[in-house]
């Protein structure tokens, strides 16, 4: 929580309902998925489990911070040696990896998923359109992907096509229009 209220609050919860609580909740919402997105049936039950096992992990990648929204993190992984040497990890909400992931969400059925992505990417875009690169859970933004905005927007094109719920994409459509013109001024031979 970003206040002493919320953190209280979090803490007379887990006081409440203890980690047996949480697992209880977290094996209902497993059961939600499992009967509620697409279902996979073939011969192989490997294949059949897999699916699955997918659709639940996806499901535990979303991540609500205060202050900033909910949408997908990139991973739960400790920082390692180098480069990242110092960083509290890779759970972050990364642009062009939330694109990529929203389209497995659209094939499992997931288009509530996909939704809370395309809000948030909209949302947290600058002011030329430019969607981000990433965005920590404190807040710092960085727009040095060339390839998320029109990731961006092929993502909202392909939300269309499974779904069909063109109101959603409206409601956002200044957004999707200024990803639209940014990607126009990169366009430098006019193709």
């Amino acid at each position: 929580g970003t206040t002493r209220a919320e953190l209280e609050g979090s803490v007379a919860a887990m006081g409440r309902r203890g980690v047996q609580g949480f697992s209880a909740q977290r094996r209902r919402r497993e059961t939600l998925l499992r009967e509620h997105l697409v279902r996979l049936r073939c011969p192989e039950e490997s294949m059949n489990r897999a699916f699955e096992w997918a659709k639940v992990r996806l499901d535990g990648f979303f991540v609500d911070t205060p202050g900033i929204g909910r949408s997908l993190v990139a991973g739960h992984a400790a920082s390692r040696p180098g480069r990242g040497d110092g960083r509290p990890g890779y759970a972050w909400y990364f642009g062009r990896d939330m694109c990529w992931t929203a389209m497995a969400l659209l094939a499992a059925g997931d288009a509530a998923g996909c939704r809370l992505v395309l809000r948030f990417l909209g949302a947290t875009q600058d002011v030329t359109g430019k969607v981000i690169h990433e965005v920590t859970t404190s807040g710092l933004a960085h727009y040095d992907a060339a390839d998320a905005t029109p990731l961006y927007l092929l993502l909202a094109g392909r939300y269309a096509a499974w779904t069909g719920d063109l109101a959603f994409l409206a409601e956002r459509w200044s957004e999707l229009e200024r990803a639209y013109r940014f990607c126009l001024t990169t366009d430098r031979d006019g193709d």
